[in-house]
């Protein structure tokens, strides 16, 4: 009798193809917050005087324009496509899908240390993106209250 290898069992080493699609989902999520916080902003956004002076004058015009009795042309907004908003949703969205994915990776029973490693890659970048910056702006105020009473 020739023996013949055995064909590897579907069963032992499974491809976890969710827990791959999550840790993708993770690293662009992760990748996008990088991106944004340090190379950002993408888009340019008026200087805080630019902004206080097209109010003032909007809120002047408008003033006028009613103590006169005129009618109040509401001025043309121009839609801008805001590059940074794009990547701080598109982060939050691909965070949100890695965290799902490994979820339903770890139902399926797939290997776990990708599950693990993809649901803590998502879970980081969603944690950075809101409770760490969270915790930064509290932080600062905690400072800044602490600074001006003493």
């Amino acid at each position: 009798m020739t023996s013949s290898p055995r064909k590897a069992d579907a069963r032992v080493n499974p491809i976890s193809v969710l827990g791959i699609i999550a840790l993708v989902c993770g690293a662009l999520a992760l990748s996008g917050i990088v991106v944004e916080r340090m190379c950002g902003p993408f888009t340019p956004k008026p200087s805080l005087t630019e902004r206080i002076v097209n109010d003032v004058t909007r809120i002047e015009g408008a003033v006028v324009a009613t103590v006169t009795g005129a009618n109040v042309a509401e001025p043309k907004v121009e839609k801008v496509t805001d590059i940074d908003l794009l990547i701080e949703q598109g982060s939050v969205l691909f965070s949100l899908l890695g965290i799902l994915a490994s979820i339903i990776a770890y139902v399926r029973r797939e290997q776990t240390r990708v599950v693990v490693g993809s649901l803590v890659l998502s879970g980081f970048a969603f944690s950075v993106h809101y409770v760490l910056v969270t915790a930064l702006v509290i932080a600062v105020v905690l400072l800044g209250a602490l600074f001006f009473c003493s």
